[in-house]
């Protein structure tokens, strides 16, 4: 079995304990793994300020893969935009808007900035955004909808299964879409550049927007309060999002060169 030389991280429910914060001993650990000449990245749904806003500083990522793959920030410092054909990003909007009495919110994510949606009462700068869609090209990396219930998320995914949309959920009640074969696991693959190995790589995360990056990995880990499905995909499950996983994890690879 390959050594591990990089990690990645999904943030919340992962890096992130369940008050949005980073833990002393996270950060001690991740600090400890790049002195050793290792990389660590984090692999997050969250649009960019949002990534900035959870790390706070306290940490220095080797790379970051935001929006799900939407955009990539690499490890010889390249950004690589990974955005929805306007077409399909319109057929995705149509169908939330055919179930509009279903979503709690629709965002659009543009050039790394996120957006409310309103399909009901389009506001001017929306009507120019739907104007837009019209033209060839692309605009948006992400869409998401926060729905009423868990069940109806299913509902949604199996609609943008027909799609040439990559959808996927990072959340009980959260949907999100990016561009057809665009997700963490892609967004990853350009993060390294051709750099390392995938089987020296581990990933760790919560929830169905990990499954591709922890089923392509080397090492896939899902945190104790993971999902079923995630966790029926890792090869390891470590303990929960308050229990210091990131550090519990890297000091188990470090124990594992040992031996």
């Amino acid at each position: 079995m390959a050594k591990i030389s990089v990690i990645c991280s999904d943030l919340d429910g992962t890096l992130l304990d369940d008050r949005k914060t980073l833990s002393p001993e996270n950060i001690q650990a991740i600090e400890q793994w790049q002195q050793k000449g290792k990389l660590f990245g984090i692999t997050s749904g969250r649009q960019p300020s949002g990534v900035e806003l959870a790390l706070n500083h306290q940490i220095k990522p080797d790379f970051i893969v935001c929006l799900n793959g939407g955009k990539v920030e690499t490890i010889t410092g390249e950004v690589h935009w990974n955005r929805i054909e306007n077409g399909v990003a319109l057929k995705v909007l149509q169908v939330m808007l055919e179930h509009d009495a279903e979503m709690v919110k629709v965002t659009v994510t543009e050039n790394g900035k996120t957006m409310p949606l309103d399909l009901q009462h389009l506001t001017a700068t929306e009507q120019a955004l739907s104007a837009r869609l019209q033209q060839p090209g692309a605009i948006f990396e992400k869409l998401a909808a926060k729905v009423v219930d868990d069940d109806f998320s299913q509902v949604l995914l199996k609609k943008f299964a027909s799609l040439p949309v990559t959808a996927s959920w990072s959340d009980r009640f959260f949907v999100e879409v990016a561009a057809q074969g665009i997700n963490k696991f892609t967004g990853l693959q350009q993060a390294l550049a051709g750099k390392v190995p995938m089987n020296q790589v581990a990933a760790i995360g919560d929830y169905g927007n990990d499954v591709a990056i922890i089923k392509g990995v080397g090492r896939g880990v899902a945190v104790a309060n993971a999902s079923a499905v995630l966790k029926q995909a890792a090869d390891v499950v470590t303990v929960s999002n308050n229990d210091h996983a990131i550090a519990r994890i890297i000091q188990d690879f470090l124990e594992e060169e040992k031996c």
